[in-house]
């Protein structure tokens, strides 16, 4: 897959292959956020989750 490939997906079937193709490289804590780093083909996907809510903001 392409990045080009990847950034049409809706925002869900992007969620849905990043957890289910990416291979996760490294987390990062930072005050309420949490920052998940995950490589898919030959980019990198970032997701962004509010520790608080237990859900993804980005």
């Amino acid at each position: 897959m392409t990045l080009y490939e990847y950034k049409i997906l809706t925002e869900d079937e992007q969620y849905d292959t990043v957890f289910a193709k990416g291979r996760f490289l490294d987390i990062v804590i930072e005050g309420k956020s949490k920052f998940v780093l995950y490589a898919l083909d030959k980019f990198f996907v970032e997701v962004i989750w509010d520790i608080e809510q237990d859900e993804i903001i980005g």
